[in-house]
């Protein structure tokens, strides 16, 4: 009422930079201002820093139970294990090579795993051990109800990472293996083992992975929604290490990347 609107029609910029273009700018000045690692005393002063910002969780209870045999086959064997105050439910298939473990952590979980499926016994020739973590298989829940652990001050990726531990030693002792062999299956799957191998590499031989991103920054440059991925989300990780950082701390392991191809 008291200036017309072609005045106050103040227009935009030709080039106007969005919310994603100032995350992506911020991710790359991010990569340079990380430091490089020259010794061993860089790479366990990364673990910590790690470890802090993903928050995991320390000296948690951890037991574990047998709940019978998977559809009546006596080499296949359902179990219970606890992790602080949730459950993860684990398969173990006997192989026919019983020094060598294998944890299989799949985004879709235990079904495409164990018997009937053949796919597992070709694939996994040694002792088998499937686990759905918290956000997969069984343990999958809406993302909205994830986001309440963030609130409370958890990271999604802390408690994933620390239930793979569990699960790794869980393996060991049902096994008898020393180090086990880690694959993983999907982008969340693969970066939450990926970072359990580079902060606890003593507890695996191998690190396997399907359909794992490259960098963290690619969230961005593809525009992907938290409730995809919510623990990649985590709050101050791209500031301390990235995908090339992990990677550097798996020293005396083999890493295997499945079904990669160039196109």
């Amino acid at each position: 009422e008291i200036l017309p609107e072609w005045e106050l029609n103040v227009g935009l910029p030709d080039e106007q930079t969005h919310i994603m273009e100032i995350a992506y700018r911020r991710a790359k000045q991010l990569a340079h201002a990380r430091p490089l690692m020259w010794t061993a005393s860089d790479r366990s002063d990364l673990r910590s820093r790690i470890a802090e910002v993903i928050r995991l969780p320390r000296e948690e209870a951890v037991s574990w139970r047998k709940i019978g045999d998977a559809l009546g086959d006596p080499s296949t064997a359902n179990y219970e294990l606890r992790v602080g105050a949730m459950t993860i439910p684990v398969s173990v298939k006997r192989g026919d090579d019983t020094a060598t473990a294998t944890l299989i952590i799949d985004e879709s979980g235990r079904a495409g795993h164990t018997p009937p499926c053949e796919y597992c016994l070709a694939a996994y020739p040694t002792n088998a051990v499937v686990a759905d973590i918290f956000g997969m298989g069984e343990n999958r829940c809406d993302h909205r109800l994830s986001m309440l652990l963030e609130s409370a001050g958890h990271r999604l990726l802390g408690i994933q990472v620390a239930q793979i531990h569990a699960c790794a030693q869980l393996a060991s002792e049902l096994t008898g293996a020393q180090r086990v062999d880690l694959a993983a299956i999907g982008t969340t799957a693969s970066f939450a083992c990926l970072v359990a191998a580079a902060l606890k590499r003593e507890l695996f031989a191998s690190l396997s992975v399907a359909r794992e991103l490259t960098t963290l920054t690619r969230l961005i440059e593809w525009g992907e929604r938290y409730e995809n991925h919510p623990s990649l989300f985590c709050f101050g990780l791209l500031e301390v290490a990235d995908v090339p950082e992990l990677r550097a701390l798996l020293e005396g392991m083999a890493y295997i990347q499945r079904f990669r191809y160039v196109r």
